[in-house]
């Protein structure tokens, strides 16, 4: 609960004695957790590092305002002035910022995961390096925003508004919002691999292998198998979408790369030895169902499922599941 005697001075002096006792008194530890502030003019105010838990700051103006480093985890700054506010660092994990007024708001490194930004205005404001995972910002307008570094796993941005935003320091241009919704929720997800192999069962099944071990190390659901497409009669593309933090997300693709060059020897390997034979069954069935929760916990158990199942197919996926196991 809210300390009494710092509540009462912050609502009942001005903004400036607020800010020059804490000025004065750097060292307290300023308690507004559930605090009752809605509707309060906190322009400029000093709440930088302030536990504002769960306080309610709905239509509270605090334009100009220092929250640097402030707690407002489940913070209710519903339609709140925060315009041109400092809350670097700030936590506003499950904070509701409806229709927020955020525009030019500096939230570099903010935590603003599973927060409620649905409508707000978060024009100019600079995202750099924001934890933006879960965030709901449906309907919002973002346009020349930073949004260099966020984390954006999973975040909601339906009928989002945006021109233009910054991402990796580069001005992206949008015509409307529907180019900015397939950018950042596919695009930047995206990563590809060429396999010289034709489209067939082998290589399908392949792709749902890499698929299934990518999950099965960095958890459920991170991986998808978007696609296949013949490329040429010898090259068939893959085409996998990763629902991961940014780092993640970097981390699988160096594995996917890497695991693209270990693969083409091996195929290479098979093709040499295989001349007057197709290599990769195109004409044969493999009815072995893969689905997400079926691979076993660790990897030597994982790869001895896969090879017994597999035990019957063409010596070539053999290989391939060993490469994949070995490498990922």
């Amino acid at each position: 609960m809210a300390e009494q005697s710092h509540l009462k001075l912050l609502c009942e002096d001005s903004v400036q004695t607020w800010n020059k006792w804490r000025e004065e008194n750097p060292n307290i530890q300023v308690d507004l957790s559930q605090a009752n502030l809605r509707h309060t003019n906190l322009l400029e105010a000093n709440l930088s590092q302030v536990n504002l838990l769960a306080a309610n700051l709905s239509q509270a103006n605090l334009s100009q305002a220092n929250l640097i480093q402030t707690n407002l985890i489940v913070a209710d700054l519903r339609e709140a002035n925060l315009r041109g506010a400092n809350l670097r660092v700030a936590d506003l994990r499950e904070a509701n910022l409806r229709k927020a007024n955020l525009s030019g708001a500096d939230l570099r490194g903010a935590d603003l995961s599973r927060a409620n930004l649905n409508g707000a205005d978060l024009r100019g404001a600079d995202l750099m390096g924001a934890n933006l995972s879960y965030t709901n910002l449906c309907g919002s307008d973002i346009s020349r925003a930073n949004i260099t570094g966020i984390n954006h796993h999973k975040w909601k941005i339906k009928e989002v508004e945006c021109t233009h935003v910054i991402w990796d320091d580069k001005l992206i241009n949008y015509t409307n919002y529907e180019d900015f919704e397939k950018s950042f929720e596919e695009t930047k997800n995206l990563m590809e691999m060429l396999l010289d192999m034709p489209f067939s069962d082998l290589s399908y099944y392949t792709g749902l292998i890499i698929e299934q071990a990518i999950n099965r190390k960095y958890g459920k659901g991170t991986l998808r198998l978007k696609g296949q497409t013949a490329i040429s009669d010898d090259t068939t593309k893959f085409e996998f979408i990763s629902f991961s933090a940014p780092d993640v997300f970097t981390e699988i693709k160096n594995k996917v790369f890497e695991l693209q060059n270990q693969l083409k020897p091996v195929i290479k390997k098979t093709k040499s030895k295989s001349e007057h034979e197709n290599p990769f069954g195109l004409k044969s069935e493999i009815n072995i169902p893969f689905r997400l929760g079926t691979l076993v916990t660790r990897p030597k158990d994982l790869e001895r499922v896969l090879i017994k199942r597999y035990a019957q197919c063409h010596p070539l996926l053999q290989n391939i599941i060993h490469t994949i196991l070995l490498h990922i």
